[in-house]
């Protein structure tokens, strides 16, 4: 596990985005700051690879700040769950906004990730 420095990235919206990840009381957590569309979300996977716990553990992403999702947002973070569920772990989804669970409802991605308020 490592943490990543915050990385600025410039979506096709033209807004930033920030991702980093952090041990906060023994858990890595990644933080996701701004919107995440297709410009963005290979960034996202990098900070989220990086972070990959040991097997078995378990990665917090707080999404506290995040203003939007698109679909390839959606996929890393299916990405990421797919890799830890494979090795024993989990994702947790923190903090959604209200539209970003709307999102999750729609795709029934709701069903499957662990979401916590």
């Amino acid at each position: 596990m490592s943490a990543s420095a915050p990385a600025r990235t410039r979506s096709r919206r033209n807004t930033d985005f920030d991702a980093l990840a952090r041990l906060v009381d023994g858990e890595m957590v990644v933080f996701v700051l701004g919107e995440v569309d297709l410009a963005a979300a290979p960034r996202l996977w990098q900070v989220i690879e990086a972070a990959l716990p040991d097997p078995g553990g378990r990665l917090v992403v707080d999404l506290a700040e995040t203003a939007f999702l698109d679909s390839s947002a959606l996929g890393v973070l299916v990405r990421a769950l797919k890799r830890l569920r494979h090795h024993g772990g989990d994702l947790v989804l923190r903090h959604p906004s209200r539209n970003a669970r709307r999102v999750f409802q729609i795709t029934g991605l709701d069903l499957i990730l662990t979401i916590e308020e």
